[in-house]
């Protein structure tokens, strides 16, 4: 069976930092300071918890990562809007195999500064998640259980959510 994923996040930067960001390598895996919380709290709670992320792809750029991106299978969102990075990643996967490119995803978005958050969850309509359905929140470099804003920062990405689906309808044209 085939689902998608999504990563997506808000982080304020300035353009420079974001022109800057755009050709920096990823960093490597040690950039997430807890790993092995990814899903505690959240709608995977109960699954096992990756605490070793050495087979993420690191040091390729973010603006490498996004040029190859398949635009036949993937929907990509990448821009510097509303004083920040906003980024909105759509990618189909089979269900529970999300690892390495997600990995790679949410290592590119760490990297990017300690502001700001990522969130991450599976859904074939890229729809912005519910909380109940929310598989991960990174904040900075920190993977966190709860958020008592989580409203809000769901509301901060509606922006980005609506360009993401004028991408979509774009590519079903």
């Amino acid at each position: 069976m085939s689902f998608s994923f999504v990563v997506a996040g808000r982080i304020p930067m300035s353009p420079a930092t974001y022109e800057t960001w755009l050709d920096a390598p990823v960093p490597g895996s040690a950039i997430i300071d807890n790993p092995g919380d990814m899903f505690a709290g959240w709608y995977w709670d109960d699954r096992a918890r990756p605490e070793n992320w050495s087979n993420a792809p690191a040091g390729a750029t973010p603006r490498e990562i996004v040029a190859t991106r398949d635009p036949e299978d993937t929907i990509t969102l990448v821009r510097h809007e509303r004083g920040a990075l906003e980024a909105y990643l759509w990618t189909p996967a089979r269900s529970g195999h999300w690892t390495t490119g997600q990995q790679q995803l949410l290592l590119m978005l760490a990297g990017a500064g300690d502001t700001g958050h990522v969130l991450f969850w599976e859904d074939a309509s890229g729809s912005l998640p519910s909380g109940d359905s929310l598989l991960a929140l990174l904040r900075g470099s920190r993977f966190v259980p709860a958020a008592d804003d989580l409203d809000q920062l769901i509301d901060a990405l509606r922006p980005a959510e609506d360009a993401f689906f004028e991408i979509a309808a774009g590519a079903d044209d």
